[in-house]
């Protein structure tokens, strides 16, 4: 008559989550910003902003003087190798056979060796400058003393930000290009304080974007920060997302919800049927089979 409504309680899974807020940056791990290795002029930006691009492919050229230098350098130290390995095979013939003095030949033998620490460090320089074992071989093979350094990209990814402009005076630190491989992105979240002993490593996540109506991408908790904002007490945390379908946007803000505790079987109650009297949560049962009268309990 009262309208009261009875259930029996059985047990089932639960999952416990919270709710905190979260930005998307991209995954600094799959995150580059793309200089070149020496001052130059640039002379081509073939990629531009949303271009994708592989590993090796290059983004812009830069005319370097140094670069035009190091090859040079290469090259003189090359021919100084070829020049004193012949010497050396010379001497060390006419010695054996006693036309010549030993120590003729150790003095060739010794300018051999100095020169291939020479070429060595000619390579070594233009390994600084970004080259290639295969680049290297290829300028003594060609004798190219070329100035056109190449920016390229490191691996699989996205063109996010372009700043190189044609006819630009740049040096070492000046940023031309950044890629980003956006399959992946990471979540920033905002934990509070009393989240510490909750949330772990490991944990599942969902979040909801304002840019996804009514959908919502999965992930996984992969860092928690080891010190709270000394202002607003909050502490940091990051998922990685998947974003296999390009949808994520970097800088976008949303509604994260984690996983914090799973049980196989717990015993859970309808949400309707649970009272708050100031103190507690409560919920009422049956204390006769007739159902006229009733004892609080409480539950979490």
């Amino acid at each position: 008559t009262a309208g009261l409504q009875f259930v029996t309680l059985a047990e089932q899974p639960l999952t416990v989550l919270i709710a905190r807020n979260a930005e998307l940056v991209y995954n600094a791990n799959r995150y580059a910003r793309l200089s070149p290795r020496a001052a130059g002029v640039v002379l081509d930006a073939p990629r531009d902003l949303g271009d994708p691009v592989v590993a090796g492919d290059v983004v812009a050229w830069v005319d370097s003087a140094e670069l035009g230098s190091a090859n040079a350098d290469l090259l003189h130290a090359a021919a100084g190798v070829q020049l004193w390995k012949r010497s050396a095979e010379r001497k060390r013939s006419l010695a054996e056979r006693g036309i010549d003095s030993e120590s003729d030949a150790l003095e060739a033998e010794t300018k051999l060796a100095e020169a291939e620490i020479n070429r060595a460090r000619a390579k070594q320089r233009l390994r600084n400058l970004g080259l290639s074992e295969s680049d290297i071989a290829s300028t003594e093979q060609a004798e190219d003393t070329s100035s056109h350094l190449k920016v390229a990209a490191p691996f699989e990814g996205v063109v996010v930000e372009r700043s190189a402009v044609l006819g630009d005076v740049v040096e070492p630190s000046d940023v031309l290009f950044a890629v980003a491989d956006t399959r992946s992105m990471w979540a920033m979240i905002d934990l509070y304080e009393s989240d510490v002993p909750i949330v772990a490593v490991g944990q599942e996540v969902t979040l909801a974007l304002e840019g996804i109506p009514g959908g919502t991408v999965s992930g996984t908790i992969t860092w928690i920060s080891t010190q709270l904002d000394a202002s607003t007490r909050t502490l940091k945390a990051r998922a990685e997302i998947a974003n296999a379908d390009g949808l994520l946007r970097a800088n976008s803000f949303g509604r994260l919800q984690i996983s914090v505790k799973r049980s196989e079987h717990s015993l859970v109650v309808p949400k309707d049927a649970v009272q708050w009297d100031g103190c507690c949560n409560l919920v009422f049962v049956k204390s006769n089979e007739e159902g006229t009268a009733f004892q609080p309990k409480k539950v979490h």
